[in-house]
């Protein structure tokens, strides 16, 4: 069950992220069915780089689709790529992905960035490139 907290607002906020992750967990799957099982480690790789551990599946965009596609074992896929996880879940909302996720729909709700504009994925390919 998901906490829910007493404003509306944000309630309807962190709603939409949740949604919105999950869509860009599914585009993820569509855009990277051909991709090599290097080609999904390295990808681990840069979400580690990116959030200054290893991530557990659940903390990035794709880590479903990778665990169900490598196996099912995520400690075995971090194994290719000789990671290893450091410590348990964080819970959900406090995911990187998900608070950043709640800050883009408020902006999209403002009006300040479209529906389109600045994607998780995009933010953390951008962080990359920097």
């Amino acid at each position: 069950m998901v906490y829910e907290k007493k404003d509306p607002f944000e309630n309807k906020m962190r709603r939409l992220a949740r949604e919105s992750l999950e869509l860009q967990e599914l585009c993820f799957a569509a855009d990277h069915a051909g991709a090599s099982d290097q080609e999904l480690v390295e990808y681990i790789k840069m979400w580690k780089e990116w959030l200054g551990h290893t991530p557990h599946a659940a903390e990035m965009i794709g880590g479903k689709y990778i665990l169900t596609r490598l196996g099912g074992d995520w400690r075995q896929v971090l194994r290719l790529g000789g990671m290893a996880l450091a410590g348990p879940p964080p819970k959900p909302d406090n995911h990187k992905i998900f608070k950043l996720e709640v800050q883009r729909q408020k902006l999209i709700f403002q009006g300040k960035i479209s529906q389109d504009e600045q994607t998780i994925m995009q933010l953390v390919m951008e962080a990359q490139n920097e």
